[in-house]
């Protein structure tokens, strides 16, 4: 059986593995998250999802463990919504979402560390938001939930209620896509 290590402190991403049936140990990348490209939405998650898993790599805390799981989500409207540190950040980015679609996409890093291989890819998922009162906005702003997710929202939680549809992964607007991360995986099984 193998011994994953999942490069985030993530509690959802970590739950997410656990519903697909990985057992991962948690280990924080301490890395700076600076994007490559500025508002190249793919490059930077897929570029910080390794940079991640390269951290954990490199840091020789590896030995017993077999695969190392990177990931970086992002929100992108016409730029890069990273997560909201102030409750006017988390206003501004809630009030450029209502009433229209967004993309939530996810970069993945697979490492097989036996064997030095690597992996780097990514899935989109168009999410569509119902147009949202300002006091709905700032209802939602007053919680906790806004605060550690990209683009200020989790779609499994409160926010769920302005979500319209969307098109792809819900795990991926999660932070983990179920169906890419198990092609991933099985590539190098």
């Amino acid at each position: 059986m193998k011994k994953y290590i999942l490069a985030s402190k993530s509690p959802r991403r970590i739950m997410l593995l656990k519903d697909y049936g990985i057992e991962a140990t948690s280990m924080p990348a301490d890395i700076i998250e600076n994007p490559p490209v500025k508002d190249d939405y793919v490059s930077t998650v897929m570029y910080l999802a390794l940079k991640k898993a390269m951290a954990i790599y490199m840091g020789g805390e590896t030995e017993g463990y077999d695969i190392i799981i990177g990931s970086d989500t992002v929100v992108y409207t016409d730029k890069i919504l990273g997560k909201p540190a102030t409750r006017q950040e988390a206003y501004d980015m809630i009030k450029s979402i209502s009433g229209k679609c967004h993309i939530v996409s996810t970069g993945i890093a697979v490492i097989d560390i036996s064997r030095d291989i690597k992996y780097v890819s990514h899935e989109d998922t168009k999410v569509y938001i119902k147009n949202m009162s300002e006091s709905e906005i700032l209802e939602y702003i007053d919680t906790d939930e806004p605060y550690d997710k990209a683009g200020g929202y989790a779609i499994q939680g409160l926010f769920g209620n302005y979500v319209e549809s969307f098109k792809g992964s819900y795990t991926n607007v999660m932070g983990l896509p179920k169906d890419k991360l198990m092609k991933m995986l099985d590539s190098i099984r």
